[in-house]
């Protein structure tokens, strides 16, 4: 009788370890399926983006979104990070961040693709400041703000920044801590200076499948 009762409860016990991860989504990786757990019972976040970086300056985006109580793997894409790597510490390191991240707003030189993120129309005075001021990490319209500025004239990029979302990393604004980390549009050079780049058709993807609750998760990929 008691040896019975052990092997149910062995088997109840593992019973509960598989709904878990059913209700949660699947991945080998402990690190990415602990993400999936986190964020499981957050009624709020019905997606998560993985970016795991595979080395040198790739990765692996996958997109997964909440379906029936359940994160489901959509779309994968192969992108690109930061010249150098992971490890991001200052400015112009050409490093991207590395950790769990948010949205503040979308904002793209083309008109807005359909996503439900605050979408900001890029114009000519559209900067990301870079230098140490009220500014820093921030993305303003230097001439309502009468601010000569010095950093990223967005309008600038393309195509890079035709479609992106800019990531809360570094949000306080602490200078030189690292500004203008975003998820945006492949260039030309198989690398960036610290953000994560995909090809434009996934970024339109990307965008119309997310909303402003979305995190993203950028670690190495083992």
């Amino acid at each position: 009788m008691y040896k019975t009762l052990c092997v149910a409860i062995m088997f109840m016990a593992m019973g509960l370890l598989f709904a878990d991860n059913a209700f949660a989504g699947t991945e080998e990786n402990p690190i990415w399926q602990n993400k999936l757990n986190e964020y499981a019972s957050q009624e709020n976040v019905k997606s998560l983006i993985f970016v795991k970086c595979t080395g040198g300056s790739n990765a692996k985006v996958s997109l997964y979104k909440k379906e029936n109580n359940s994160f489901i793997n959509t779309f994968n894409y192969d992108a690109f990070i930061g010249k150098n790597g992971l490890g991001k510490e200052k400015e112009g390191d050409s490093k991207s961040p590395e950790g769990d991240f948010g949205i503040i707003q979308a904002f793209g030189i083309k008109a807005n693709p359909g996503t439900s993120i605050n979408y900001l129309n890029v114009t000519k005075d559209h900067y990301c400041c870079d230098e140490d001021c009220q500014y820093y990490n921030k993305i303003i319209d230097a001439k309502a703000v009468n601010h000569k500025c010095k950093g990223e004239h967005i309008i600038d990029y393309v195509p890079q920044y035709n479609y992106g979302f800019f990531l809360d990393y570094n949000k306080e604004g602490v200078y030189p801590k690292g500004s203008a980390i975003f998820f945006h549009v492949k260039g030309k050079r198989p690398y960036t200076a610290g953000c994560i780049a995909v090809d434009e058709e996934a970024m339109i993807t990307i965008l119309n499948e997310i909303d402003s609750n979305t995190r993203i998760c950028i670690y190495k990929a083992n």
